[in-house]
């Protein structure tokens, strides 16, 4: 479907229907262990709404900062209370079938009120808007460029799809919707969800592809709970090493295996030919 290069609009459905290119999503799996890499192209693409509303969220902040109208066209807001069949409940014949019409669309849905609602994304809008370092590096950006490329080392075929490049400060933010945005969670957050891998193959994307050479990388993290805090985290350059060396490795895995059809579990972690592993009980244990 798609060939190396950078696409202004491509559906991010589509986008994540290809089979093709090595996303960041599969280098997180092949993290796990390379049968986990194996059976995440196995495995149609699920949908699942908070994607949808941290999709929503980026939509409405790149409109309310660089005055685009991008979100009209791509997200639906669902409404109870525009139910056809007003004194029923949603269980009513008419208002499932209403339901099933406005949900059987290629757009992005979120809910008028309640979590994760268009009640909720305005309270997050106006904690990043009152911020003028925020408002200073979401203005005049590109926003998510789908970027595929061929990695010279491997000749594994990449892709990535950078939330805002700021292309003349040479700038990548990218934008995550979190229930707590302190320090300490984040934190957590990043590691759990291989945040900096993620960082690292868009930073890796923007260079082979040309786009540009980034010099800074954040990410912007805004509560979708009270307070409703918007944070801005750097990822600091003396970390870009450690992780293009675990980028690299894996590619060099994902390679190897690729080439002789074998996609390991675990046992690829062990140091002896035997695949045993030593369990290391964990220190609160002891």
């Amino acid at each position: 479907m798609f060939k190396d290069g950078i696409y202004d609009n491509v559906n991010i459905h589509e986008y994540h229907a290809d089979k093709e290119y090595i996303s960041s999503s599969a280098l997180k799996e092949a993290q796990k262990s390379l049968a986990h890499f194996d059976f995440y192209y196995s495995k149609p693409s699920e949908r699942k709404s908070h994607f949808d509303f941290g999709n929503c969220f980026e939509l409405a902040l790149m409109d309310a900062i660089n005055g685009t109208n991008e979100f009209d066209k791509f997200v639906t807001i669902f409404d109870e209370q525009q139910r056809p069949e007003q004194e029923k409940t949603m269980a009513s014949g008419k208002n499932k079938e209403w339901k099933i019409t406005i949900f059987d669309t290629d757009k992005y849905i979120i809910t008028k009120t309640g979590d994760e609602s268009l009640e909720t994304m305005q309270l997050m809008l106006e904690s990043c808007i009152k911020d003028s370092v925020i408002n200073a590096l979401i203005k005049n950006t590109d926003y998510q460029k789908s970027i595929f490329w061929t990695d010279k080392q491997t000749g594994l075929k990449m892709k990535t799809r950078p939330d805002v490049c700021k292309m003349n400060k040479k700038v990548i933010v990218d934008i995550k919707s979190t229930k707590d945005a302190s320090p300490e969670k984040f934190a957590k957050d990043a590691a759990n969800y291989s945040y900096p891998l993620q960082a690292i193959t868009q930073i890796n994307g923007c260079i082979d592809s040309g786009l540009m050479i980034p010099e800074k990388y954040f990410w912007l993290a805004v509560e979708k709970t009270a307070p409703f805090n918007a944070q801005l985290y750097e990822f600091k350059n003396e970390d870009w090493q450690l992780m293009q060396d675990r980028y690299e490795y894996h590619l060099g895995l994902i390679k190897m295996a690729r080439e002789e059809n074998k996609f390991p579990g675990y046992t690829q972690r062990a140091d002896n030919q035997h695949g045993i592993l030593e369990l290391e009980l964990p220190m609160w244990f002891k």
